[in-house]
């Protein structure tokens, strides 16, 4: 692996930035549904857990996607997995929006 992506990915996990470039949402901009099921899967996310949305309308449940990665010791395990279950989600449902993490 080449010197300067280790370092990347060391800098990004040092300063808390997600590792993969992805956008990131906060709790407060989510769908109302979302906001719910965010609230619920807070508590057990831990220090390293990490959850990941996608949803192309704000009513409309079968147009979300929301996923999570708990009981993970490193957060860029937490990050990749919430969003590749994320992206697998999104194409079965045909969501057009890109998945993102959800950032406190």
């Amino acid at each position: 692996m080449n010197r300067f992506a280790i370092l990347v990915a060391l800098a990004c996990a040092w300063t808390g930035q997600p590792a993969l470039a992805t956008d990131t949402v906060t709790p407060g901009q989510l769908p109302d549904a979302l906001q719910g099921m965010w609230r619920n899967y807070q508590p057990d996310l831990g220090e390293w857990g990490r959850c990941a949305v996608a949803y192309d309308s704000h009513t409309d449940r079968d147009k979300m996607v929301f996923t999570c990665s708990v009981g993970i010791r490193i957060t860029a395990e937490g990050e990749r997995r919430s969003l590749a279950r994320c992206e697998d989600m999104r194409v079965q449902k045909s969501i057009r929006s890109a998945c993102r993490l959800v950032r406190p």
